[in-house]
Parts: structure tokens; sequence; C-alpha cells
């Protein structure tokens, strides 16, 4: 499959009892990218809601990634990875599906872990699956976790957020 990253990643960090968003412009080195944090509780119902959308939604996810449409790149999946009492969700790319098992590679830095790194090959299973994500036309199909974020943004924040974030949501399902 030919895969081409899409210029800004996304990536729910969730540490305590809180998620930080982390929204990611794309640049030559990752030392010189911009971040937007934003704070979400755990239990927000925006956000379990986000999860159970993705969840529901999944055979729109392996279908696409199966059967890929000529204008549809960018798979992505979200997953926690947790170290002692930090756990920051991180996005895969480069998927590959086997039964239950995901494997993919970490597209981001992860902030709270010390053991995992970007660019590194790490296996999930589809019910540690947060979020899942594809570009389809230019229009992000899926993102649940990233469209509960936008809407649960005051309205600076929220255009801080739009202005760095250059794709537009596909009507979902």
């Amino acid at each position: 499959m030919s895969w081409s990253r899409p210029a800004v990643w996304l990536c729910l960090l969730a540490c305590g009892c809180t998620n930080a968003v982390h929204a990611k412009k794309a640049t030559p080195s990752s030392a010189s990218r911009e971040r937007l944090l934003t704070f979400m509780a755990n239990d927000d119902p925006r956000m379990c809601a986000a999860i159970a959308d993705a969840h529901s939604h999944w055979d729109v996810f392996v279908f696409a990634l199966q059967n890929p449409g000529t204008k549809q790149k960018g798979f992505s999946v979200k997953a926690p990875f947790r170290e002692g009492r930090n756990s920051e969700q991180l996005w895969l790319t480069r998927i590959e599906l086997t039964g239950e098992n995901i494997s993919g590679i970490v597209d981001d830095e992860p902030v709270f872990l010390r053991g995992i790194r970007r660019k590194q090959v790490v296996q999930v299973t589809r019910s540690q699956i947060s979020d899942w994500m594809f570009l389809d036309q230019g229009k992000i199909r899926g993102g649940y976790t990233i469209r509960a974020l936008r809407d649960s943004l005051g309205a600076e924040e929220r255009a801080r957020f739009l202005a760095s974030f250059p794709y537009s949501f596909a009507e979902e399902p």
C-alpha cells in the first residue's frame, strides 16, 4: 500500500485524570514542531462517546484499509500506552491488520513515556483502539476524538485549533 503522511498529526495524551490533546504541525524535524495542548477529563461524556463511535464504525476503517480508493491515504489508529502511572494515547501509522492484532509505527513523540519512541513498531489489539482516521479525498474520515476535542474548545481555542488544522471532516459515518 502506498502511504502518505498527512501534514498534521494529532495525538491524545492521557496523564492522571486528564487527557491532553496535542496537535503537531509537520516540519522537517520533531524539535521544531509547534504544539497545542488542551486537557479533557477521562470521563468527559463527549470523549467517551467519541471512542464508542470509533469502535462502532471500525468496519469502515478496515474496509478502506483493505480496499483503499485512489484518494484514500494516511491510515492511522490511536491507542493507549502505559508506563507505570503514565499513560499516553499515540497515533500509529503504516497499519497492518492480522485478525484482532494491529501493528503500526508510532507517529508521535511521546511526552510522558520513556520506553516508546517515534517510529518504533508496536502492536495493539482491536479492543485497545480509541480512534482511527484516514484521508478520503482530502477530508478526514473517523477522527472521532479529534471532533470531540474540537467541539469542547472555547471560541478562541477553537479558532487556534482550526487555524493549525488544514483538513476538514467528512460527514460520518
